[in-house]
């Protein structure tokens, strides 16, 4: 009589645990091929969603491509995938994961109910905990009544220049430059009037024993 009362149970495993036939559908067929390439990969109908939740590969199985636990992840990849695959084209996405929740469900596999987070929480289905102690401050940068920047991210506030350095930096390098050019130009007026002295010969004339010049 035990055996007996098993036989349902073994029987609807043995119908579920099977491989993969999601390409026979119709649906299936006349999606475009930039979104049956997320379905198949090597040969093997059902890779790349079971790669994508850890699910054997090659002859892949029912009981994990349409785990109840996973469907939810399986069918966020089969979106992303569509979308880059398929130029964003949000028909082919609404397509892509309708027939993969329609075949799933056709097979006896319900997609577990997201939990909902309490009023005030946010509206996301699935929240993730952040451990303070990993999580690095925001980096922030204040200023002093100076003018300093005061890093808040662990920089040595020796490390940062005042705006009264920067100002006497540049003020110093303008007059630099001033005292060059300036430099420059006296060299230039010292030798053209020397060269204009030496152009200006004087005149000797001679008469009898005496010399003169003007």
């Amino acid at each position: 009589m035990l055996a007996v009362s098993l036989l349902p149970l073994l029987f609807a495993g043995v119908l579920c645990d099977a491989p993969v036939s999601i390409d026979q559908s119709d649906i299936y067929r006349n999606q475009r091929e930039c979104a049956g390439g997320c379905f198949i990969s090597f040969d093997d109908i059902g890779y790349p969603i079971a790669k994508k939740i850890s699910c054997p590969t090659f002859k892949v199985q029912n009981d994990c491509f349409c785990r109840s636990d996973l469907q939810f992840e399986a069918n966020s990849y089969i979106s992303s995938c569509v979308n880059a695959r398929c130029t964003r084209n949000s028909f082919d996405i609404d397509v892509a994961t309708k027939l993969y929740d329609n075949y799933c469900t056709s097979n006896g596999y319900t997609r577990v109910a997201q939990s909902t987070p309490p009023p005030g929480t946010g509206t996301s289905s699935t929240r993730s905990r952040t451990n303070p102690a990993t999580t690095p401050p925001p980096t922030e940068t204040a200023f002093n009544s100076g003018g300093s920047i005061l890093p808040t991210d662990g920089q040595a506030p020796g490390d940062q220049l005042s705006g009264g350095e920067l100002a006497g930096i540049i003020v110093g390098a303008i007059g630099a430059v001033g005292t060059v050019i300036g430099v420059y130009f006296a060299y230039k007026t010292y030798k053209s009037k020397k060269n204009r002295e030496s152009d200006v010969q004087p005149h000797v004339y001679g008469y009898g024993q005496g010399t003169y010049r003007y």
